[in-house]
């Protein structure tokens, strides 16, 4: 996919990010890359309250560290340029998103202000959603208001800026560096790889539109091994699905659900996605394509 400029617009309606679909788009794109199904896909039981985050659950939890949350795919441990921090080891499965909805029981409370609007978390009936015989593939059809609060509930957040918190930016340039994205570090470990696996585009490592061997369609999360990085332990950084990321800002008209948020990584069904890739898309899109995940980051 070629990198457009960064002031197009993507439409909750016409837009697509695929060579063979007619769409507007924004890319920062290098390259694609996508695994499926690794460490951290099944999950784990719910405790006696599951919508307690886990850093409340008791007082005997073990001490801080990347492997002490209960929810989610695991946690490992990466660097940014200035400080550590816990990542996801793969997107969040359909199971693992099932957990938190029967936890909710419906409710919608404890958003923050901007998603007010948002009343169901349910993903969108366009997309399949079957937590039992595909839970272990990265859930979709979810905005981005979905995303943060599954990774609130869960105790984590989405990934965001350099001290974990919302990047307001407009431009793709304002998510380029490792210094100021927590994602775009873990991905290209600290801006030393263009790819999560490498400095170069491997067309084979990824579930993208180049992979020969794929099926041009999703698959379970971390069982595409080639595209581990960039960090040891972190799988499905690009490919397979894109990726919400905590980096928004105020689009015109203004509006808590038509601000346009970011999303990182490519799809299956996207050409030359990299640590770089990226796409703008207001709070509330959801992708036609049902190609639009997550995943969540903390602090150890």
């Amino acid at each position: 996919m070629a990198p457009v400029s960064a002031s197009s617009r993507l439409s909750p309606i016409d837009s697509s990010r695929c060579p063979i679909f007619p769409m507007v788009f924004v890319a920062f794109a290098v390259g694609a890359c996508t695994p499926l199904n690794g460490p951290g896909d099944a999950a784990a039981d719910a405790p006696s309250n599951p919508d307690t985050p886990a850093s409340d659950l008791r007082a005997d939890m073990p001490p801080p560290g990347c492997t002490r949350f209960t929810y989610g795919p695991t946690m490992v441990e990466a660097r940014m340029l200035t400080r550590p921090v816990c990542i996801d080891s793969t997107e969040v499965t359909q199971a693992q998103y099932q957990q938190f909805l029967t936890a909710k029981n419906g409710k919608t409370d404890g958003q923050d202000p901007e998603c007010a609007w948002n009343v169901v978390f349910a993903p969108s009936l366009m997309c399949t959603f079957d937590p039992v015989n595909k839970g272990s593939y990265p859930v979709n059809g979810v905005d981005w208001c979905d995303a943060k609060a599954f990774c609130k509930w869960a105790g984590k957040r989405l990934c965001g800026g350099g001290n974990g918190g919302l990047i307001t930016t407009d431009t793709i340039a304002g998510l380029g560096s490792s210094e100021v994205d927590e994602w775009t570090a873990v991905c290209s470990h600290n801006d030393e790889r263009a790819y999560p696996y490498g400095t170069s585009l491997q067309p084979e490592a990824c579930n993208g539109g180049e992979h020969s061997g794929m099926p041009r369609a999703i698959v379970p999360v971390g069982t595409t091994p080639g595209c581990e990085g960039g960090f040891p332990g972190v799988f499905d950084l690009a490919g397979n699905v894109h990726e919400w990321e905590d980096a928004c800002y105020a689009f015109t008209p203004p509006g808590d659900r038509a601000d346009k948020c970011w999303f990182r990584g490519g799809s299956y069904h996207d050409l030359d996605n990299s640590c770089t890739s990226a796409w703008e898309v207001s709070r509330d899109y959801v992708d036609y394509l049902c190609d639009i995940g997550f995943r969540c980051c903390a602090d150890p």
